[in-house]
């Protein structure tokens, strides 16, 4: 999998999400977030619950 920049980590509040819409490898459009934990860690998840398919996201950011 390729490194994509998707911003300075700084943008992303502690206790806060950013979503971000990408192209993956086969240039399909992805949509994504990333979410800076109260603990300072940082999570990638696909937008996409793996059961239904819908949007994890119902609301932006």
């Amino acid at each position: 999998m390729a490194e994509i920049f998707l911003c300075v980590l700084d943008d992303i509040q502690m206790g806060s999400a950013k979503g971000f819409e990408i192209q993956d490898e086969e240039r399909m459009p992805r949509s994504l977030f990333v979410v800076h934990d109260t603990n300072n860690k940082y999570y990638a998840y696909r937008n996409s619950c793996p059961h239904t398919s819908s949007p994890l996201d119902w609301m932006p950011n």
